[in-house]
């Protein structure tokens, strides 16, 4: 209905916003953790199905890592949005340590 309509668009906005980012570095700058804290945000906030909704966070978040822009607040909204994806991530006393996870998913950060 109307409220389905504007959770798809608002999802479909975040992955054109995605898209361009990534595919143009020379004319967007280049997305750093705030986007992709955002992007996942969306995607939590906006698809209902659970299974497609840990889907679209999951490739997110996994891109995030791949730029190496993990940082404290990538995983709290990773946290709050996908709890079973938060879960996976290794633990340090309670709590998921940046300097615990692969130093590849976190070099571009200011923890580096």
């Amino acid at each position: 209905t109307r409220r389905l309509s504007s959770y798809k668009n608002s999802v479909r906005v975040a992955l054109q916003t995605q898209d361009k980012l990534l595919r143009n570095p020379g004319i967007y700058d280049k997305p750093d953790g705030e986007f992709f804290e955002k992007l996942i945000k969306a995607f939590g906030r906006n698809i209902q199905d659970k299974e497609e909704k840990r889907n679209f966070i999951s490739l997110a978040f996994e891109r995030c890592a791949k730029e190496g822009l993990v940082d404290e607040s990538v995983l709290e909204t990773l946290k709050r949005c996908s709890p079973h994806l938060h879960r996976n991530l290794p633990i340090v006393s309670g709590k998921v340590s940046i300097t615990k996870l692969p130093k590849e998913w976190w070099r571009n950060t200011k923890v580096n």
